[in-house]
């Protein structure tokens, strides 16, 4: 076979520039091993900083990066469940193979947490019969100032003055709770003691179908789940008012209310809660009219304590004053005979837990004191 010698120089050239190249250039080769077991370790990768070379180490824990500039390089090897290594300086020659073992130790793989927003689901299942829950996030958006006023909005409850009918029954046939005992006027059979709504942390409506444990309720259970004392200082201030408003529009309405979280040492946590609602006009209507005003005052306190990890004790008390005059507009300028009424609440419950024991041990004592 015969060549030109047009054809022959660009073969010169490409073998010359290839033995060019090869003394440019050198190799790395080495075995990444556990430097416990002194095993392979296959898929570690070992990367050239600075460079676009690397390479991953085969089935028996064998690399080898070709074409590597004369130079010096710092190697990184990394694996998942072993720690990183980083070697400097390690000298390639040209034409010429370097020798480089890595041996990594095992080490825990950092994961970042992963937070999961809990949803409500939109059907219980465990639930057989009709039941409304206020959460504490829900409880500050809606309106009222005592935790009576927020069944208004329950489906099947009609209000007259400061009594509530569930599903067309007598005042005295809904059973109210606080944290699960009744505060039941025993005069009247209505609500006993009126709290401040930053006491509640729910408020469990069920309007039909409860269980036996309700047994004196005939209409509709009330149940005011209060709050639990928090683990660190906490304290706040809140106030609502109109009386800024212009007329027909202010009927002296203000709410304020405290409360505090105090931690008492080791295992021990209190909460403190005080609030005060006043009012020119409770029922209001197209403007203030006299004899309407109503000024209610709360006092709510709790004690949690748990000595060991199988006894917990909770305490909490309570104390109620609701003031207000019943005047009604047919009455006209008759404004000597109107009725005044005076109520006083009093709660004070204790409860000790003990899981590991054969059934809770609990005592109660709930008084009230109707005006």
């Amino acid at each position: 076979m015969r060549f030109s010698k047009s054809a022959l120089v660009p073969l010169f050239l490409a073998a010359a520039s290839a033995v060019l190249l090869a003394a440019q250039t050198g190799r790395l080769t080495g075995r990444v091993l556990d430097s416990r077991t002194g095993q392979g370790l296959p898929g570690a990768s070992v990367v050239v900083v600075g460079t676009e070379k690397g390479a991953a180490a085969d089935a028996h824990g064998f690399y080898i990066v070709l074409d590597l500039p004369v130079g010096r390089y710092d190697i990184e090897v990394a694996m998942v469940g072993y720690r990183s290594l980083a070697l400097t300086d390690v000298l390639v020659e040209s034409d010429r193979t370097t020798r480089q073992d890595f041996r990594l130790a095992e080490t825990a793989v950092p994961v970042p947490g992963v937070v999961v927003r809990a949803e409500r689901p939109m059907v219980s299942k465990e639930v057989t019969a009709a039941r409304f829950a206020v959460q504490r996030d829900r409880i500050a958006w809606l309106p009222g100032d005592r935790l009576s006023q927020l069944l208004v909005f329950a489906p099947g409850v009609a209000r007259t003055e400061s009594s509530y009918h569930v599903r067309g029954g007598r005042a005295s046939e809904v059973d109210y709770l606080i944290d699960g005992v009744s505060v039941v006027d025993p005069l009247t059979g209505e609500f006993g003691i009126e709290l401040a709504r930053g006491v509640a942390d729910e408020v469990v409506f069920m309007p039909g179908g409860f269980s036996a444990e309700y047994g004196r309720a005939m209409s509709g259970v009330i149940n005011m789940i209060t709050v639990n004392p928090a683990q660190e200082l906490r304290a706040s201030y809140r106030a609502r008012t109109e009386r800024f408003m212009p007329r027909y529009y202010d009927f002296g309405y203000a709410d304020q209310g405290v409360q505090v979280h105090l931690p008492a040492g080791g295992r021990v946590r209190t909460v403190f809660n005080v609030g005060a609602t006043t009012t020119d006009d409770w029922d209001p209507r197209l403007f203030p009219l006299p004899h309407k005003n109503r000024a209610d005052y709360s006092l709510y306190g709790k004690l949690v304590a748990e000595p060991t990890g199988q006894l917990r004790l909770t305490a909490s008390a309570a104390l109620a004053r609701s003031g207000f005059d019943r005047y009604k507009s047919e009455w006209g300028l008759i404004l000597d005979d109107y009725r005044s009424d005076e109520r006083r609440g009093d709660l004070l419950v204790g409860r000790l837990r003990c899981p590991s024991c054969p059934s809770d041990m609990s005592a109660t004592r709930t008084l009230t004191m109707p005006g």
